[in-house]
């Protein structure tokens, strides 16, 4: 769920032991469907932190989460309770972290142009005030958390006793301690505007954007190569209503050089829609057979579905990747 959708594909590259050439599919298409909401929180706490100190005491539990609060529901779904006691006067400060499944980082890259962090708040009292802050997490460099600058609620909306939606532009959080890795989202931070006790709660916690997903070149072979006597095998994928291929279709593996057909064979089906993670129809074309050496492109019988980038198929293919490696 927090894992940006084309995660899938490379997931099957991974699967059938085939390698990506990340410039060749940085190619961007064309638009495919609108970019799914990233959820924090919406009935699921999945992981966080909440503390205090100086003065003021934040209300969490054994293992420091916000308390899941039933009784206050938001479109029918549980809000995190954030209820703060203790002295105004003794200059204290609360923080709670939100963040995704066992504190692991996802991105929000494709989110940063125009999308926004959004969620849902009520107020005890009204008029509560508290800030809001954005983290990523880089492990190895210093800082290993590059934090933004702390947007306060009062500059988006007055908080009431009524549940309000707050849109945040991820644009307007800026950042002064180092170079933000949106790649590397770590955790969402409401803390402390003032000294004053309060009791508020959060709801439906999520990053949104009205930009869609890319479509990036449906053929998709090992770039790095095969060898002669391997498995040969390339996905062929792409959003159902963007990719006109279907099961059974036609696909020949051509030379380069001379542009002859040197294998021809029929895409399998893989799956017809991965709903749950990529949202793509993916194909299999296996072109085992060819045993000969060379450079080749892979061909599809559907309309405006590209060649493939060129690859190799040769003995020694993988005799850089083991020398990289190693210096790696």
């Amino acid at each position: 769920m927090l894992k940006h959708k084309t995660f899938f594909t490379i997931f099957l590259f991974a699967l059938f032991g085939l390698g990506i050439n990340q410039n060749a599919l940085a190619i961007e298409l064309q638009s495919g469907p609108q970019l799914p909401d990233i959820e924090l929180f919406t009935q699921n706490r999945y992981a966080g932190w909440a503390g205090s100190g100086n003065g003021l005491t934040i209300e969490n539990n054994d293992w420091n989460y916000l308390p899941l609060d039933e009784s206050n529901t938001y479109n029918g779904l549980p809000s995190l309770r954030i209820n703060v006691t203790g002295d105004k006067d003794a200059g204290g400060w609360w923080e709670s972290l939100v963040a995704g499944p066992d504190w692991e980082s996802y991105s929000i890259e494709p989110y940063m142009d125009n999308g926004s962090l959004e969620f849902s708040v009520r107020g005890a009292a009204g008029g509560e005030d508290f800030t809001i802050g954005i983290n990523d997490i880089e492990p190895g460099r210093d800082p290993f958390n590059v934090k933004s600058e702390k947007q306060l609620a009062s500059q988006h909306i007055t908080v009431s006793t009524d549940w309000q939606r707050i849109r945040i532009p991820l644009s307007s959080f800026a950042f002064t301690s180092g170079t933000f890795n949106s790649g590397q989202m770590f955790t969402v931070a409401f803390g402390s505007a003032n000294t004053a006790p309060l009791t508020i709660w959060v709801a439906d916690i999520r990053f949104t954007t009205p930009d869609t997903e890319p479509i990036f070149a449906a053929v998709k072979p090992n770039q790095l190569g095969y060898r002669p006597d391997s498995i040969k095998q390339a996905i062929v994928s792409g959003f159902p209503e963007a990719l006109s291929a279907e099961a059974n279709t036609s696909f020949s593996v051509r030379s380069t050089a001379t542009n002859d057909v040197v294998f021809e064979g029929n895409l399998e089906l893989v799956s017809n829609l991965d709903s749950r993670v990529s949202g793509e129809r993916v194909f299999l074309a296996d072109f085992s057979p060819v045993d000969q050496t060379g450079e080749f492109y892979i061909e599809v019988d559907a309309y405006q579905v590209e060649d493939s980038v060129p690859f190799k198929i040769e003995s020694n293919v993988y005799g850089d990747l083991v020398t990289d490696s190693m210096r790696y």
